[in-house]
């Protein structure tokens, strides 16, 4: 049965590319690409809080958003929307942005295919990887795509618009020097 139709068209604007759940399933944070990151209570569908940036995903506690505005990934308090830090590091717009799903690192690429994974607490870039693209045209968006970390923290897939999927294990995600 359908819960609650959020009508997004006033509010966010843009394209809409993946929504996430906060852990306790009562409000959701549309990512898309321009504007700023709004989430919604699930029960009533009102905005409850806008806070910078886009592409935004919850730490698996819930506790903090973690989003992006152009080149910079930006973490906020879940609940006030307050900015608690920044990284930066890239220099082409974020493409994707994820958090591990045991909330210690955030790991994002850029349209120039550059995957940095970042510490959450410290803020503090871990491991950069270029990403190769077998795409021979002029495409840049053909290297990024979409980031998805397994489960148990160990291994990161990147599912890239020509049609291949790389894998990195666990050196990615524990890959601080």
């Amino acid at each position: 049965n359908l819960l609650q139709t959020i009508p997004l068209d006033k509010s966010t604007p843009y394209r809409i590319m993946r929504i996430t759940w906060n852990p306790d399933g009562t409000r959701i944070t549309p990512a898309h690409y321009r504007g700023k990151a709004r989430t919604f209570d699930v029960q009533s569908g009102k905005q409850v809080l806008e806070f910078p940036g886009t592409l935004a995903t919850f730490t698996p506690d819930g506790k903090q958003i973690v989003s992006v505005e152009d080149n910079t990934i930006v973490v906020s308090d879940s609940i006030r929307g307050e900015k608690l830090g920044t990284m930066q590091g890239h220099l082409d717009p974020i493409f994707d942005v994820i958090v591990t799903p045991d909330g210690k690192r955030a790991i994002a690429i850029d349209a120039g295919g550059i995957i940095k994974v970042w510490d959450l607490t410290t803020t503090q870039e871990l491991l950069t990887i270029r990403v190769r693209s077998s795409y021979h045209g002029t495409n840049v968006n053909s290297i990024t795509g979409r980031l998805i970390m397994d489960p148990t923290s160990k291994k990161l897939a990147l599912l890239q618009f020509d049609g291949n999927v790389k894998l990195w294990f666990s050196r990615v995600v524990e890959g601080a020097p």
